[in-house]
């Protein structure tokens, strides 16, 4: 078979009623999170009011939290504070802990007995996050100068400006980070530069952001002394058409929050927004998010207990497993928010027996979207734990038009750094593997043996942005099934906090290149779905004989009867499809993976 014949093969398989468009089981990993932190207002007083149309265009882009009509009292969904007044909040959302501050004075002062004097040496996010490989920084609006411990300052001396108490990471800021859980005074930064120092400040370039950045408004700003409209255009000019407008490009998040409700509510309801092409547009009542550890602290005209709804700790939770960290004071115990996620294939892989001519593995993939997107791509044989594998991948990428865009024998003669800092570097050096940031269409690549040796090979499609558009589509796999360890095994990997509705086929009977059967197919496959453990899930021989009427409904039922299809809603997590050939026969055959919501 020649490359043209190969490309209308592969034609076939990725145009065969092609879904719409992917979504993102762990949560998504954003390459950037901004929490900004506005003040003193209850969620009624902003979702709805006309003096707030950013913010509330915002929460209809996004992800907002709003209390259930079943709960009046919102003791049991929507957002909120845990303390009045404001700085116990901020610490609480920072690090799980009040840290002993009940006001707003400089912890252990006479004001604040019950607080170490800071340095704190505590477990907190920004520690965390470094310790872990991440980055962190604080970003507060009229601050004096990068890592200052002023209690208050202000440019404008007939107005209230920076506050210490709305930015909690100064606590652990010492000279000997990252030493006893401390940050370096250079995380404390300005929001905007100061004069004459450049690469203070929140930068204008926002790929240049640490992982994570808390973003404090000074007190005009925030609507703890100025208006809701002000505060609004502020976060509009500031944040919006900034660092949001990238971050829709960008898998990043965008995270506004309040300290407190200004003792408005008896539960202290607040408007918590969570916004980025990762998130699942809609208003989400959490119910019961807490039920297995409710807020019981005692009400004492500070603490507001909570109930079984979502609060800052969940919101610490969320962030924390974003980057896998384990969750410390208040978050231990609670859950993440993560029905508010889109769910995306970030990896798609088939094994199968590998050779030369015919016998090669031909993967066709879909982007779908808008902008790039950056895959990895790999060939491995060697480092499968098998007999009788590949010992030596080649891979080749084809654009529907039949050039080819990359190449790949052994994966560190080429792009070696890139493909390290992936993650992704296969563990043999004969493997192959490609990175590379492609647009949306269709892709063909062909796992051979060099020299045209044979043996069991794995062809994988990694997306490494996750959220970013476009998305990884689906995968169509044509191999050699044979019997035993020569079986053809598909695997996906669904991330993300939602459900995806899956299909999976296995197609033999109607292969043909040109309208001419193709020779050697596989008369009679069937599909065995398992999941990460290897538990079944599914079988299917011929797809007719189990959700026929859903699997037509998708737009993708095989063109013969003998042919094998799954459908389903699956979680997020591992899966793997094994394709056979009944009664152990063989042949070639093609294994495809499409995602339909």
């Amino acid at each position: 078979m020649n490359i043209r014949q190969l490309f209308a093969f592969t034609a076939i398989a990725l145009s065969a009623g092609a879904p719409p468009a992917l979504c993102g089981g762990t949560l998504p990993r954003p390459d950037h999170v901004v929490v900004v932190i506005m003040e003193n207002h209850s969620y009624n007083r902003i979702i709805g009011n006309p003096a707030a149309p950013h913010i509330n265009a915002l929460a209809a882009e996004g992800a907002l939290f709003v209390p259930a009509a079943t709960d009046p009292e919102a003791t049991r969904s929507g957002s909120h504070a845990l303390r009045h007044p404001s700085q116990p909040n901020y610490l609480e959302l920072y690090s799980g802990n009040n840290q002993g501050v009940v006001g707003n004075g400089y912890p252990g002062s006479s004001g604040e007995p019950l607080a170490q004097t800071p340095p704190f040496n505590t477990p907190n996010l920004g520690a965390q996050l470094i310790a872990k490989g991440f980055s962190f920084a604080t970003y507060s609006e009229s601050l004096p100068a990068v890592g200052s411990n002023v209690q208050a300052f202000t440019y404008d001396p007939a107005v209230k400006q920076y506050e210490r108490k709305h930015n909690p990471a100064v606590n652990w800021q010492s000279a000997d980070a990252p030493a006893n859980q401390h940050l370096r005074p250079a995380l404390n930064q300005p929001f905007f530069p100061l004069p004459g120092k450049p690469g203070t400040g929140f930068p204008a370039d926002p790929s240049k952001l640490p992982t994570v950045s808390f973003v404090v408004p000074n007190q005009q700003n925030d609507m703890h002394d100025g208006s809701v409209a002000r505060a609004d255009t502020w976060l509009k000019k500031n944040i919006v058409d900034t660092y949001f407008a990238w971050a829709k490009t960008h898998n990043s998040l965008l995270i506004l929050t309040f300290d407190e409700d200004g003792d408005d509510t008896p539960s202290n309801l607040i408007t918590t927004i969570f916004a980025g092409p990762m998130i699942k547009p809609g208003q989400y009542t959490e119910l019961d998010i807490n039920a297995a550890k409710p807020d019981v602290r005692p009400e004492d005209g500070f603490v507001t207990p909570t109930g079984t709804a979502l609060n800052h700790y969940n919101v610490l939770a969320t962030i924390e497993d974003f980057y896998g960290l384990p969750h410390i004071g208040g978050a231990v115990g609670r859950p993440a928010v993560s029905d508010i996620f889109l769910s995306s294939l970030v990896n798609i892989s088939t094994r199968a027996l590998t050779g030369g001519g015919n016998n090669v593995t031909i993967g066709g993939f879909i982007l779908r979207g808008q902008g790039k997107k950056k895959v990895v791509l790999r060939g491995i044989g060697p480092s499968i734990n098998l007999d009788g594998t590949l010992r030596d991948p080649v891979i080749e990428l084809y654009q529907s038009s039949g050039s080819v865009l990359a190449a790949n024998d052994d994966w560190k003669d080429t792009q070696q750094a890139e493909i390290r800092q992936s993650g992704l570097a296969p563990t043999n050096d004969r493997e192959s593997a490609i990175s590379i940031s492609l647009d949306p269409g269709s892709y063909t690549l062909i796992l051979s043996g060099k020299n045209g040796a044979s043996g069991i090979g794995l062809v994988e499609a990694y997306d490494v942005e996750k959220a970013a558009a476009p998305k990884l589509l689906n995968l169509s796999t044509r191999g050699n099934v044979q019997t035993g360890n020569g079986v053809m095994i598909g695997g996906i990997i669904i991330d993300g906090g939602d459900y995806a509705r899956v299909i999976f086929r296995g197609i033999g009977p109607s292969l043909n290149v040109n309208g001419v059967p193709l020779s050697g197919r596989l008369n009679n496959p069937t599909l065995d779905l398992r999941d990460a453990n290897g538990a079944p899930v599914a079988f299917n021989d011929n797809w007719k004989e189990m959700q026929q009427a859903e699997i037509q409904a998708s737009g993708l039922a095989p063109e013969d009867d003998r042919e094998s299809a799954i459908i389903g809603t699956y979680a997020p997590g591992s899966y793997t499809v094994i394709m056979r050939g009944k009664d152990e026969t063989s042949g070639i055959g093609l294994v495809e993976t499409y995602k339909l919501n």
